[in-house]
């Protein structure tokens, strides 16, 4: 069982990119997860900067447990790709992740097709 998480763990991290210039880590994306500390300001600005640089197609997500996806998409001209995917820790115990949709209001609303492969996007299939 080790050697699986281990394996698996493995996997995983070579799936991560990392680069101090946002552009290069987003640039293909089909799903990007902002998990930046709980400051509204600073999460409504890195959303605008996903919405510039990340395909039309991806899906933007918060890992946040504070905020309504709705207050993140208002940043954003694609506010029905906007949901929360708020991980349940430790993941390798509760391997659970809420997708939660966003809005009320038509123009904030996440729309069908993101949050209908939310889930195809976050499963573990191994």
């Amino acid at each position: 069982m080790e050697l699986k998480i281990f394996q698996q763990a493995e996997q995983a991290l070579s799936r991560i990119r990392t680069s101090p210039q946002l552009v290069e880590v987003v640039e293909g994306a089909d799903l990007v997860v902002e998990a930046v500390f709980e400051d509204l300001d600073l999460k409504r600005r890195i959303f605008a900067d996903l919405d510039r640089l990340c395909p039309p197609h991806a899906i933007l997500a918060s890992n946040t447990s504070t905020f309504l996806p709705s207050w993140l998409a208002e940043a954003t001209e694609r506010p029905q790709q906007v949901l929360v995917t708020h991980y349940f820790n430790p993941p390798f115990l509760v391997p659970l992740v809420e997708i939660v949709p966003g809005g009320h209001d038509e123009r904030q609303r996440t729309g069908p097709e993101p949050f209908n492969q939310g889930p195809g996007l976050v499963r573990d299939d191994g």
